[in-house]
């Protein structure tokens, strides 16, 4: 069998976006016959549009397929996956996708970049450079970060949230009972009305309470209430109050990325839920401080902002962005 990467050099951007464009109307299943014979003829026109297309078809149906048979006849999967393909505003993060997959395997691998592929069987999830509000069970809300997946347990006597990825901004539906109660590997988290934040930090998670008091009781038995605009952090070392205000944790709400003195690597780890490539940051800048509003909808130009601010260089090769410290004068 011929591998993809046997194949030319991509075509250019434009051809790669109609046949990204075909496939989503192929896979939507509404095509006529008026639209197949309008592709037959797009595809027969040039060299290049077939090329196109059997890179977007190698790529991307051998990741369908895999989820045809794993989902047998619910085919729950496969429905997450079109609707992953029908996004409008997913097209361009596709198209990423094609260029870091080279072989069989690391289409499986590029699909991954777009939407986790490891979270497909959550309950409620997001792909890459995606913020969703949804409404639970009980007419509370959730909204998730790019990249986020949670499981929801909901009846009479419960409502429990498990985060399994990424953060969430829940506003809770006050009731006389049960309380919400939110897990994750370092503790639970309890409200019973009001809004708050709670999202994976690296080897913790972060939590903050936006609106109403929030219980929070860590996995060594430490627990405190948080009330409005404070923080603190829950890992194997149990809870660590964060100092001040820390609403601005929760700006990714809005699309931005408020930081104080923060690592770059942080930055830069917020920002790549939303790049559908890579991004690196060199050891010796990891630390470096950050101040700033970064706009998380255009990671490349928070990156260019970054470089710019910190004198570091940027270096791209393909999907690759690396951040580097200046070169010295020799």
């Amino acid at each position: 069998m011929r591998a993809l990467n046997d194949e030319p050099a991509l075509p250019d951007a434009a051809i790669m976006e109609a046949a990204v464009n075909w496939q989503v109307r192929l896979e939507a299943g509404r095509m006529t016959e008026a639209d197949r014979a309008e592709f037959q003829r797009w595809h027969d026109a040039d060299p290049r549009h077939a090329q196109a297309w059997r890179r977007v078809t190698g790529v991307l149906q051998q990741p369908l397929s895999v989820m045809r048979e794993l989902d047998g006849p619910s085919h729950g999967q496969l429905v997450a996956a079109r609707k992953t393909l029908l996004q409008t505003r997913r097209r361009r993060l596709l198209q990423g996708a094609l260029v870091l997959a080279g072989t069989a395997g690391a289409a499986l691998l590029a699909l991954d970049r777009v939407r986790p592929m490891g979270q497909l069987l959550a309950d409620l999830r997001t792909g890459t450079g995606e913020r969703r509000a949804f409404d639970l069970p009980d007419g509370s809300h959730a909204l998730l970060d790019a990249r986020s997946a949670i499981d929801l347990d909901f009846s009479r006597s419960r409502r429990r949230v498990a985060l399994r990825a990424g953060g969430m901004i829940a506003e809770v539906q006050a009731q006389s009972a049960p309380d919400v109660m939110v897990d994750t590997p370092y503790g639970t988290l309890r409200s019973a009305g009001g809004r708050f934040m709670v999202a994976y930090h690296g080897e913790s998670v972060r939590v903050v309470a936006l609106a109403g008091p929030l219980s929070v009781q860590a996995e060594d038995g430490g627990q405190t209430t948080l009330q409005p605009s404070r923080g603190l952090q829950l890992s194997r070392r149990g809870l660590q109050t964060l100092p001040g205000d820390a609403r601005a944790l929760a700006s990714w709400e809005t699309g931005m990325l408020a930081v104080e003195n923060a690592p770059l690597e942080d930055v830069v780890q917020a920002l790549q839920a939303y790049y559908v490539g890579i991004l690196r940051v060199a050891p010796e800048a990891r630390r470096l401080p950050v101040f700033g509003v970064f706009a998380l909808d255009d990671p490349e130009q928070a990156i260019q902002v970054l470089a710019a601010s910190l004198g570091l260089r940027t270096r791209r090769l393909g999907w690759l962005i690396s951040l580097d410290l200046p070169e010295k004068n020799s």
